[in-house]
């Protein structure tokens, strides 16, 4: 069929517009626009938009800070949890955590010769809030057998032997273990069991592991060995920073400083052994792990419901992202790596060094005053 090129170009018009329009009504323009670009284009225009020189510069303000109330596990919460709108949920004593060595052994036996990968958080000069700040680029990696690593620095007399390396978001248990492990079959929700990621470590010192992101799934963290500090940022305040889905949300390019000005209010955690954490679709998460055996698992149950009846913004910007033939998509960091490699990178670590956050050191002693009782 013939459509003459006045016709053509009406209708780019009509488009133009139509995009503006829904872009603006969700925040911004921007974010929709990189998220329409194809594969390579996207990183091309955050590098045209954003600066790199940028530093902390001082305190723009401090969210208020809430502490999430812990409540004792009764049987069904997993299940009421998967049923709510999504808000987090701390639960004390899910699983039985009083024995560190057996957990490590019976996860070393489950997971004998296979292969995760190790961060190096030796470089990491200061705690960063914003992925901006992260500088990913500066950490070394390295690959290892897990039952290499546990024997090295989990089991036995090794238990003490610290090390800067951080297994994050490996997906190499079996669900079969996963349950002997917590006592729970994941696979019972009554929604899609989508995967378990393990995050092990023995770090020397209290280190920020995560800077802020969002995943649209239900997430059920059971922490079993070890303590992790957790900073959570609502659905509705997420929405309101530009982000760019992979379909994990970072923001854009910002500093610790601006990006924690930008949030009006921030829950806290502080997550013991045995403790369960749950948080639904599109809550942004920053967590510190902190030194000695840390072993925590992440337990992923599809919701898609609750992605869309949160944020409108959010789900536009997702929807497009899943339903773009041109990209896969990814569900882990290491996946991101290989599938965007070019703007990944870039947001999670745009500037090459973005000094002391004084912004953070504040938001971590507020949040350690509440969490802590001091």
């Amino acid at each position: 069929m013939f459509i003459s090129p006045l016709a053509k170009f009406f209708v780019s018009i009509v488009v133009i517009i139509a995009t503006i329009f829904v872009a603006t009504q969700f925040h911004f323009y921007h974010t929709f626009f990189i998220v329409l670009l194809p594969k390579t284009w996207d990183a091309k225009w955050v590098n045209y938009w954003f600066r790199r020189d940028l530093n902390n510069t001082g305190i723009e303000s401090i969210p208020k800070v809430f502490r999430i109330s812990p409540n004792p596990y009764v049987s069904g919460d997993v299940q009421r949890c998967v049923e709510s709108s999504g808000g987090p949920r701390l639960l004390k004593n899910f699983v039985n955590a009083s024995d560190s060595q057996a957990l490590f052994r019976l996860l070393t036996k489950g997971n004998q010769g296979k292969e995760i990968r190790l961060l190096d958080y030796s470089k990491q000069d200061f705690s960063h809030f914003s992925p901006s700040c992260a500088n990913k680029g500066a950490q070394d990696s390295l690959k290892m057998p897990f039952d290499q690593f546990a024997a090295a620095h989990l089991l036995g007399e090794n238990v003490s032997s610290h090390s800067y390396y951080y297994a994050g978001f490996e997906s190499i248990t079996d669900r079969d273990v996963l349950k002997e492990i917590t006592g729970y079959d994941w696979g019972l929700t009554g929604q899609p069991y989508n995967q378990n990621n393990l995050f092990v470590s023995n770090l020397p010192r209290d280190v920020l592991t995560a800077p802020l992101h969002a995943e649209p799934i239900d997430s059920f963290a059971v922490q079993l060995v070890g303590v992790k500090y957790w900073f959570l940022v609502a659905p509705e305040d997420i929405n309101n920073l530009p982000t760019i889905p992979l379909p994990t949300a970072f923001n854009l390019p910002m500093t610790d400083d601006k990006l924690i000005g930008k949030i009006p209010k921030i829950y806290v955690v502080k997550q013991e052994p045995g403790d369960l954490l749950y948080f639904g679709p599109h809550w942004g998460h920053v967590v510190i792990t902190t030194e000695g055996p840390n072993l925590m698992f992440n337990v992923r149950i599809d919701a898609q419901w609750k992605v869309r009846n949160g944020p409108k913004g959010l789900l536009a910007k997702v929807a497009f992202r899943i339903r773009d033939p041109r990209r896969n998509v990814a569900g882990r960091p290491q996946d991101n790596t290989l599938n965007f490699p070019l703007i990944y990178d870039d947001l999670n670590s745009y500037y090459p060094t973005c000094g002391k956050s004084e912004a953070f050191t504040e938001l971590e002693r507020i949040a350690k005053e509440k969490l802590n009782g001091k």
